[in-house]
């Protein structure tokens, strides 16, 4: 799994800004990164894709998380990041 330079954003639907959705996974990319090389120590042959979708709800934080694609073939990894992301905190979307 390689945690790209540049995150592939989707769409924002809403009034955040790709910057800041950027940022706020830049924070939390050593997470994200540990969840795959603790488990890369007990599976060196472990690689593949993993993509989630979530939304964002008014107050900021994650409300739905969705796996859309996923060939790590590792729930130990999946489970960990997803709960990541569950935990992200985003500035609350503007109106606009």
């Amino acid at each position: 799994m390689v945690v790209a330079n540049q995150p592939r954003l989707a769409e924002t639907g809403g009034g955040l800004d790709r910057n800041v959705i950027k940022q706020v996974i830049n924070d939390d990319r050593h997470r994200i990164r540990a969840c795959y090389e603790m488990q890369l120590g007990r599976h060196p042959q472990l690689a593949g894709r993993l993509r989630v979708h979530w939304t964002v709800g008014p107050d900021g934080v994650v409300i739905k998380s969705e796996v859309v694609d996923d060939s790590l073939e590792s729930e130990s990894v999946t489970s960990c990041v997803v709960e990541i992301i569950k935990q992200m905190k985003f500035p609350p979307p503007s109106d606009e």
